[in-house]
């Protein structure tokens, strides 16, 4: 996983615009949040650079599956699955996307390599959904 510096800009008062890059096969995509808080943020360790980390990757994986890189794509959901961690629900949610993930290997086990690549990205995406609304207080 290539994970380079952090870019950190004001956009309005107390919102900062957090930006990381990672890079995948040769293409590089950007991934952003905008964050609410009065000071700048750290950016050795700003607020959430997991969801920027992980809206990057999902770029990079869905830009590998349209090119026909179903094995680049899942290398690269899996990554943003990583980088965005466990704690992205809300405590009560009911969160399938375990086993879903599970689903989407098991297609790959059985040479639907694009298939569980789609189930994957699309259980990323629904994992940064529930970030999102855990962290909706500090997430513009």
């Amino acid at each position: 996983m290539n994970v380079a510096p952090v870019t950190i800009e004001a956009t309005t008062a107390h919102r900062w615009k957090i930006r990381v890059e990672r890079q995948f096969g040769g293409k590089q995509a950007t991934g952003e949040v905008v964050v609410r808080q009065k000071q700048q943020p750290d950016a050795q360790d700003p607020p959430h650079r997991a969801l920027a980390g992980a809206r990057a990757w999902k770029e990079l994986a869905e830009a590998a599956l349209q090119a026909g890189d179903a094995e680049g794509a899942i290398s690269c959901g899996e990554s943003g699955l990583e980088e965005l961690g466990r704690n992205y629900a809300p405590l009560g949610t009911k969160d399938d996307t375990k086993l879903k993930l599970l689903a989407a290997n098991e297609l790959v086990q059985q040479e639907r390599t694009a298939d569980g690549a789609e189930l994957m990205l699309h259980m990323l995406g629904v994992r940064m959904e529930l970030y999102t609304k855990l962290h909706r207080a500090t997430l513009v």
